[in-house]
């Protein structure tokens, strides 16, 4: 069985623990300073969708901001492209979920025709793991060695650390009453 670590499970119900409470965290192991209380009396008049989280998302996108500064800038085109493309999925998800699923399907193709060839360049370059790890917002060359093993080109859409990324995002519980 999988164990949670997202806040709102733990509640105290279903025999878990008591959150007592949370802050920032990310898939690459980083985890903010701040913590925030959790107060359970408000999460339950006005459910934890509802939840004032914003000082850990707060923190987790500075850690983004900060993990992207040191990242490869991509071209304004293609910026704008990607920018254009996650907008306009989200306005469509809500009354359109499977053109959202088929357009991720494309994207995924896309990225399947050449995420490979990039990473073959790249390994023909040999360029550093440490250079890798930075162009790419991985925190550490320890990541791409681990991802690396496994090969290159497979594990790009693996790595932490993107926003957007399964696993990237999260206000998780710190310690429990």
């Amino acid at each position: 069985m999988r164990l949670s670590t997202d806040w709102w499970d733990y509640d105290g119900s279903l025999r878990r623990p008591t959150a007592a409470s949370m802050r920032g965290r990310c898939a690459c192991g980083w985890r903010g300073e701040r913590t925030v209380p959790l107060d359970w009396e408000r999460v339950s008049g006005v459910g934890h969708d509802a939840y004032d989280v914003s000082g850990p998302e707060e923190d987790w996108e500075t850690h983004m901001d900060d993990v992207a500064t040191r990242a490869v800038p991509l071209p304004d085109d293609v910026s704008g492209l990607l920018r254009t493309l996650r907008q306009r999925l989200d306005a469509l998800v809500d009354d359109e979920p499977l053109v959202v699923l088929k357009a991720a399907e494309e994207a995924e193709a896309i990225v399947a025709d050449f995420g490979p060839i990039a990473a073959r360049y790249l390994a023909g370059d040999a360029i550093p793991l440490a250079r890798i790890a930075e162009a790419l917002s991985v925190l550490d060359a320890y990541d791409v060695e681990v991802h690396g093993r496994l090969e290159l080109d497979t594990a790009i859409s693996e790595w932490p650390c993107r926003r957007g990324a399964l696993g990237g995002q999260s206000v998780k519980a710190t310690r429990t009453a």
